[in-house]
């Protein structure tokens, strides 16, 4: 039988929702106390107490995580958990766990890009802050890890505000590069404003730039 890595990855991103996670550890320590990157499973009601709750929360006090601006409800986020990341074959978050089962934040991938053997970093959201320094970039070394060691694709990318400048410089210090800039717009739907790349013949006003940043493997 052929070798198909597009197979190979989005059955791994799905055994691994369905709780079947393999032979990879996804455990690390941080300040001497062990963490864990978990995924968000299926049935993820049966292992938080309130998930849609505390990422709402988390969403409220970080509103530059998204591209969108909307209200925001536990009822909102229980939906796009289950149709923007669950149900998306091309998506996965990770909470960040301590072996006490406590969260302190969220890591994910995304934008699974079979051609160039690459994928994009995504919800990278630290949600306890002020505590275990390095928790972050611990954990983006981890996913990287898992990525590169376990999915064998080839690199990492990710997108991420041009004015966000505390962000820019953590992923620079992670050894991520600035490959391309992208135009972004502002576009009013019934529920959301959303910042979206501005089409190539358009003329509408640029509200700010997505720097696109690329770690490559070697």
């Amino acid at each position: 039988m052929t070798y198909n890595k597009k197979q190979f990855v989005l059955n791994e991103i799905l055994n691994i929702k369905n709780g079947f996670i393999g032979d990879y550890n996804f455990s690390f320590f941080c300040n001497e106390k062990l963490f864990t990157l978990r995924p968000i499973q299926f049935n993820y009601f049966e292992i938080y107490e309130n998930l849609p709750a505390l990422l709402s929360k988390w969403r409220k006090e970080n509103p530059t995580i998204s591209t969108g601006v909307f209200e925001i409800t536990e009822d909102r986020t229980k939906i796009w958990l289950e149709n923007h990341v669950l149900n998306n074959s091309d998506r996965i978050i990770f909470m960040i766990d301590d072996h006490e089962n406590n969260s302190f934040g969220h890591i994910g991938l995304t934008n699974f890009n079979f051609e160039n053997n690459i994928v994009e970093l995504d919800s990278v959201l630290r949600g306890v802050k002020g505590i275990y320094p390095g928790l972050m970039s611990l954990s983006v070394y981890k996913i990287i890890d898992f990525v590169l060691n376990y999915l064998f694709l080839e690199g990492v990318g990710l997108s991420v505000f041009s004015d966000n400048e505390s962000a820019i410089s953590f992923y620079k210090n992670l050894g991520f590069k600035t490959v391309d800039k992208q135009p972004l717009i502002k576009v009013k739907y019934p529920d959301e404003t959303k910042l979206e790349i501005r089409p190539k013949n358009s003329n509408l006003p640029i509200e700010k730039y997505y720097l696109k940043m690329k770690l490559i493997n070697g």
